[in-house]
């Protein structure tokens, strides 16, 4: 079964935050400011078969209409245990390699047409 909440304990905060660092490349060891800058209300999990396999921050915003201030959610910081490999035929489908490449490659604005020179 998979649900999503609030990371609702240390151990699932540990879990995400694991995940996190692997999917942003820092050090383990700054998960815990990203966390405090974050808030607990902010940080959610994704769970499957009751282990942390994802997460995201939230960041409360608001967008002015009107002249009042309409509450919306910024997401950030997501993050997921779950492979990319099924992706690659989607990729190659599409003319790209599904291959890390050491070129430097530029998205075009037509995505998902990227030129690589």
């Amino acid at each position: 079964m998979e649900t999503f909440d609030l990371a609702a304990s240390d151990a699932e905060r540990e879990a995400l935050g694991t995940i996190l660092s692997h999917a942003f490349g820092f050090p383990l060891a700054e998960v815990p400011i990203w966390f405090e800058r974050a808030g607990a209300e902010n940080i959610y999990a994704w769970r499957s078969d009751d282990a942390v396999a994802g997460g995201l921050i939230t960041i409360p915003m608001g967008q002015f209409f009107g002249g009042r201030s309409v509450p919306t959610t910024g997401i950030a910081g997501v993050g997921s245990r779950a492979t990319l490999a099924p992706c690659a035929s989607c990729i190659r489908a599409y003319g790209s390699s599904s291959r890390p490449s050491r070129r430097t490659c530029v998205i075009d604005p037509k995505w998902p047409f990227v030129s690589c020179p």
